[in-house]
This record gives structure tokens, C-alpha cells and sequence, in this order.
């Protein structure tokens, strides 16, 4: 028998409510009876590895798209250009729609630019636990241009969030080793390897901190 696919739209394009511009997902019951029973040709084994495994977003939004199946055996949901301001993700992809990215149970997709930010530098400072918070919720991120206020950092979340950034620009962010030291700038400048441009503004300076200390030999070397 010929497979049946579902092309009703999937859970990425439903409707929701535009008041003050919340998202609004359906829940589970919901979601789950809108799908429909599938039959494929192929072994279940090969349909779990197609289900588990995409080269990039967009083959995964276009397989979620086209068949419900996949989004319910790896429930992933891709956001683009997200930024963090006011107590508020916000993404692109999603009409610039806010949302609480912590009552989600499924994972995330981080593409593009990936923000937490304050109004300015003399506004209140940032939670610092924004991003980490999320860290366990993010499936893959192939952010281009990452930019954080007032975050603390551990060591093992670089290569998740730096490893493919080309523009990196930190304020005010701490990293620290398991040993709660301070990340030194050479371990994360290697980390991002792509990055064609690193930004480190430092808003309370402590002069005996190991990369000030750096950063002030550094500027002496170029004097």
C-alpha cells in the first residue's frame, strides 16, 4: 500500500492569538487530534532515522510541514532571529510574536541572531540565568551573530552557541570553568572559529581578573 501523508499544516502553522502579540500553541490533546494514523513503505527503522536526523532547519520545516509524523518523533521548533528584551523572547519567523521558550516541552532550533539584551548600557542589568536556563532546550544552534547582556556562562555551553557565529559581541557576560575560574579569552576565541569579529565589553572592571589582565598585557604588547 502507498504511503498516506498527512499535508495538513503542522503545529509551526497554526493560528494564534495577536493580543499583546503572545503566541499562543495548542496543547497536546489538540495538537494530537489533528494527526493522522500513518502506513509507509518503508521499515520503521529507516523512518526513525529520517525522523531523527536533518542536515539543516529547513529540511526539517519542510518534513514537519509535509507530515505531522516527524514533528511527533522529534518535536523541534525552529526559531529565527530570536532576541530577549523586556522579560520576552521574540522571533522573527513567528512575526515578531512573544513567547515563554521555559513552558515548552519539545526543543529548539536557534538560527540567525540570537540576542538577550538591555535598552541600553545604563538600564537595569539582565537576569543572568536567561540563556542558561534554556541551554537544555536547545537541539542546535547555527547562530550567525550572538549578543548577550549580563549573562553567566558555564565553559561546556560554547561550542553549542559559538562554534558557528561569525559576529560575537559580549557585555558585561562572565564564563566560568567547573571549578567556578574564569574561562580565559584563548579558550573562547578557539572556540569560535568562524567568528570574524569578537566584541568583550567588560561593565565592572576588577583589574586582578585573569582577562583584564590579559586584555590589559595585550594593549601594553601594542603600545
Amino acid at each position: 500500500m502507498g504511503s498516506r501523508i498527512s499535508k495538513q499544516s503542522s503545529i509551526l502553522n497554526h493560528e494564534f492569538d495577536c493580543k499583546d502579540s503572545m503566541m499562543v500553541f495548542p496543547n497536546r490533546r489538540q495538537f494530537f487530534a489533528t494527526c493522522q494514523q500513518q502506513e509507509f513503505n518503508l521499515p520503521d527503522s529507516i523512518m526513525h532515522y529520517i525522523a531523527k536526523n536533518s542536515k539543516g532547519a529547513q529540511l526539517y520545516q519542510k518534513k514537519i510541514q509535509m507530515c505531522k509524523y516527524f514533528f511527533i518523533k522529534n518535536p523541534i521548533i525552529i526559531l529565527d532571529d530570536s532576541s530577549y528584551k523586556d522579560g520576552k523572547w521574540n522571533v522573527l519567523n513567528y512575526d515578531h510574536a512573544s513567547f515563554d521558550i521555559n513552558k515548552f516541552i519539545c526543543e529548539f532550533w536557534i538560527n540567525g541572531e540570537f540576542c538577550v539584551i538591555r535598552e541600553n548600557l545604563w538600564s537595569n542589568k539582565v537576569n543572568q540565568n536567561i540563556v542558561s536556563s534554556i541551554i537544555p532546550k536547545l537541539y542546535r544552534c547555527d547562530i550567525i551573530e550572538l549578543t548577550l547582556f549580563d549573562q553567566l556562562l558555564s565553559f561546556d555551553a560554547l561550542p553549542l552557541l559559538l562554534s558557528g557565529a561569525e559576529r560575537i559581541k559580549f557585555f558585561n557576560v562572565q564564563i566560568k570553568n567547573g571549578n567556578g575560574s574564569n574561562v580565559a579569552i584563548e579558550k573562547i576565541v578557539e572556540i569560535a572559529s568562524k567568528a570574524k569579529e569578537i566584541h568583550v565589553q567588560v561593565l565592572n572592571i576588577n583589574l586582578h581578573d585573569p582577562f583584564i589582565k590579559f586584555i590589559l598585557a595585550v594593549i601594553q604588547q601594542l603600545q
